[in-house]
């Protein structure tokens, strides 16, 4: 080959790859806060000890390291000058329970926590029937345990679904029976209902990354001046920012209605403006307004 060929090869192939680069949304290298609330016991659940603290535990060691996301417990996601809003109280404190669950959350972002966790385990039964033993009665088997998990990721904005997953898990893998006593120790994941919980936690911390990252990061305008043209934002290097970051800023009119038939159509996000990061601190950054005249506190930003 000669060398222009060589050359124009080279030159090709270094273009493709800043195209590849650039395919890539700068969002994706942010990390988004998600606010986790305790996932919820099954219905009348009556033992001491509690599932759903066990899988978001293993869930969270799961998910430690990763860039994308980091996770801030719902008591340290309400604290600050913002207390939390009485809607999103009210609906984090409803059981999950279908389509009595309310679609709207709040009007408010609360605090930098762009997303809410809520989970409940359907099912955990430790001793669930044996499809082998079933099948044969004679056959001695161990314990076979059966859990289910319900997971919502929720927009602290707008109160609505982002995504939800129902993860079923089963195991007949066990060495030993299940005792919750044996959770600090490493022989809680020899039994069945260990290894379960291991696997519903990892299949969670996998479905989570994916979900989020599809959801470009958000956050607000919390104050304006006294600079003209500056704005102050509540993400900073927590939430992976840094200058130069670029951002659009949105007012939303909520809930639209059909005027016929008063059916809500959902929210209409309306661009007011852009902004660019000029100065960084660790939950807060200072932005130049590079273009639009109305831009006001708790207006939405999104990152370009």
């Amino acid at each position: 080959m000669s060398i222009p060929s060589i050359f124009k090869s080279i030159c090709i192939a270094v273009t493709a790859l800043a195209l590849v680069a650039q395919t890539a949304p700068v969002w994706a290298q942010a990390r988004i806060l998600i606010a986790t609330t305790p996932i919820e016991s099954p219905q009348n659940w009556e033992e001491a000890y509690s599932p759903g603290d066990w899988i978001l535990e293993d869930m969270l060691a799961e998910l430690e390291g990763n860039s994308t996301v980091h996770f801030i417990p719902l008591d340290a996601h309400t604290q600050g000058e913002e207390s939390m809003n009485p809607s999103l109280e009210a609906l984090l404190s409803k059981e999950m329970a279908g389509d009595a669950m309310p679609t709207m959350m709040s009007k408010k972002i609360p605090s930098a926590a762009q997303i809410v966790l809520r989970g409940q385990v359907k099912k955990f039964d430790p001793n669930a029937p044996s499809p082998i033993a079933s099948k044969a009665p004679s056959i001695m088997v161990q314990e076979h345990a059966a859990l289910q998990l319900e997971l919502m990721l929720i927009d602290t904005l707008t109160g609505r679904t982002l995504n939800q997953r129902t993860l079923t898990v089963k195991s007949s893998d066990g060495r030993n029976p299940f005792t919750s006593s044996a959770r600090a120790t490493a022989e809680f994941y020899s039994a069945s209902m260990g290894i379960a919980v291991k696997k519903a936690a990892m299949e969670a911390a996998r479905w989570i990354e994916s979900a989020v990252a599809k959801i470009p990061l958000e956050g607000k305008v919390i104050d304006t001046g006294p600079e003209e043209r500056l704005v102050t934002i509540n993400l900073g290097t927590e939430s992976g920012i840094k200058v130069r970051d670029l951002f659009n800023v949105y007012s939303i009119k909520f809930q639209l209605k059909d005027p016929d038939t008063h059916a809500v159509l959902g929210d209409q996000y309306l661009l007011e403006g852009a902004i660019r990061v000029i100065e960084v601190q660790d939950k807060i950054s200072r932005a130049m307004i590079l273009a639009g005249e109305n831009i006001k506190k708790n207006q939405l930003i999104r990152m370009k």
